[in-house]
């Protein structure tokens, strides 16, 4: 079975995760998980740097990416 489960970064994702947890057997199937954001542009208010932008984008990078990993993480344990 292939399963694409599609995620925003939204609470609505998280109980998507957590049903192809709770009733897809993790033998013989395959789950691409699609990690679907919106596009921001942060601006530094004008008080601060423009040095800054690039640091809150990291920021923000970063955290989609522990979720993302969160995600993997999950779904690599359901068989345990």
């Amino acid at each position: 079975m292939k399963i694409l489960l599609a995620v925003d970064d939204s609470r609505f994702s998280d109980a998507a995760l957590e049903a192809v947890i709770a009733q897809v057997p993790p033998r013989d199937t395959e789950v691409m998980v699609l990690h679907v954001v919106e596009p921001i542009t942060l601006a530094p208010p004008p008080q601060m740097s423009s040095s800054y932008a690039p640091e809150l984008e990291a920021r923000v990078k970063e955290g989609r990416l522990q979720h993302r990993r969160l995600f993997v993480r999950k779904l690599n344990n359901r068989h345990e």
